[in-house]
């Protein structure tokens, strides 16, 4: 057995690289009564409150109601903004002046203000201060000890901790590169775990994850290599059971067979494509190929050697999402760029869409609307002109990205 382990982790955006939005259907709409009222117009707060405390990364449900004794809520528009910027795009009121929306907001004093303009161009707006406390990511380590050997594999130990410096409840998941998920063992109060698992021969990435309630996680890789054991045994080493993949993207197919029965022929197929590769195993009993062509469906792939072993894994081959980005308009302040995405998988809200300078540095992140729309401030933007990446990825982790430029004003 070999093992060697790596840590990383994330906090959440820094400041130049906020807001991370969620939109909740642009502002608010009700089955109240009709717009009316006899107050002189404006707009008020209702939430958060004047110093309030709020925590970094937390999906603030920002609310405030308009009123306006001349115009209907539809001759209304309204915009809520964190330090002069927006947080989500301008949108009547509902028809009982209630604005709404929910937004995480960088640490610090940010100042919220909410504008509303009515038909005739007069303006009024509220103003708020919050002060927003920072969230630090996780603290994780994990080990692997072999326990014992059995017909088709291993019994691994899996020891380590995940602890939160707020003391938050964690969410976590160890799993397999080969196996798949391991599934989510339960902390003790000083947030270690202990728990067994079933490996198959291989090479194993073992990652454990750890993530708070407000979206700080921090991931840790353990590193591991099992021998095939005992005589006539073989594994499908690659792709893992359960694992998803690109379809427009090579597919790497990876077998283990009892290196004493000689150089072995192996064969992998599909149940829905047939047979993919044959291959002749090495001197130590691994072989590998890569295919491509696999229809984007389920799978269940088959190893086949030739001493009659053979092993199973069900796959996905799926796709990427589909972005388009509209050209985008002269910058005059806050550059906004929008647009449309779309994935047969996945529904548009399970979606996370980025943008990135040349530089690599993060210029924004958000969600799309629940309808595939995409409206995507870039706050991280220091001078317009440079080309701009802007990336859609889906929970697989599979991404379509498309480049564009932000034109100088004037």
């Amino acid at each position: 057995m070999r093992s060697s382990t790596r840590t990383r982790s994330r906090p959440l955006l820094p400041r130049a690289a906020w807001p991370a939005v969620a939109l909740l259907g642009g502002c608010a709409a009700s089955d109240a009564s009709p717009f009316t009222h006899d107050l002189p117009g404006g707009v008020a707060w209702e939430s958060p409150r004047d110093g309030e405390a709020l925590s970094a990364g937390a999906l603030v449900e920002l609310r405030a109601r308009a009123y306006d004794r001349d115009s209907p809520s539809f001759a209304l528009e309204a915009v809520i903004r964190a330090d002069g910027q927006p947080l989500c795009p301008p949108a009547p009121p509902a028809d009982d002046g209630a604005i709404a929306c929910a937004a995480a907001l960088p640490d610090g004093e940010v100042e919220l203000t909410v504008e509303l303009v009515d038909g005739w161009g007069r303006v009024a707006e509220d103003t708020v201060l919050v002060e927003v406390a920072p969230n630090a990511p996780p603290s994780v380590a994990l080990t692997a000890t072999v326990q014992g050997e059995h017909e088709t594999g291993y019994t691994v130990w899996l020891e380590g901790h995940a602890r939160d410096p707020e003391g938050a409840p964690l969410a976590i998941g160890l799993r397999s590169s080969e196996d798949g998920p391991l599934g989510r063992p339960e902390l003790d109060g000083d947030g270690a775990f202990s728990v067994a698992a079933g490996l198959r021969p291989g090479a194993h990435t073992l990652t454990l994850e750890a993530a708070d309630p407000l979206g700080a996680f921090a991931v840790v890789e353990v590193e591991l290599w099992l021998d095939l054991p005992g005589p006539g045994a073989c594994a499908l080493t690659h792709p893992a059971d359960g694992a998803v993949f690109r379809v427009d993207a090579p597919l790497a197919l990876g077998a283990a067979v009892d290196p004493a029965a000689g150089r072995q022929t192996v064969a992998w197929s599909s149940d829905l494509d047939g047979l993919l590769a044959v291959a002749v195993a090495d001197g130590g009993g691994g072989a590998r190929m890569e295919v491509s062509g696999l229809q984007r469906a389920d799978h269940v792939l088959t190893l086949e050697a030739s001493d009659g072993c053979r092993a199973e894994a069900r796959v996905r081959a799926g796709g990427p999402p589909v972005l388009s980005v509209d050209p985008p308009a002269p910058a005059e302040g806050l550059a906004v760029l929008t647009g449309a995405v779309s994935d047969l998988e996945d529904p548009p809200e399970r979606l996370e869409l980025r943008a990135y300078g040349e530089d690599g540095a993060l210029l924004g992140a958000a969600r799309p609307e629940d309808d595939g729309r995409l409206w995507l401030s870039l706050p991280g933007l220091a001078a317009p002109g440079g080309p701009v990446r802007v990336q859609v990825i889906d929970p697989d982790g599979m991404a379509a990205e498309a480049w564009v430029t932000v034109p100088l004003s004037g």
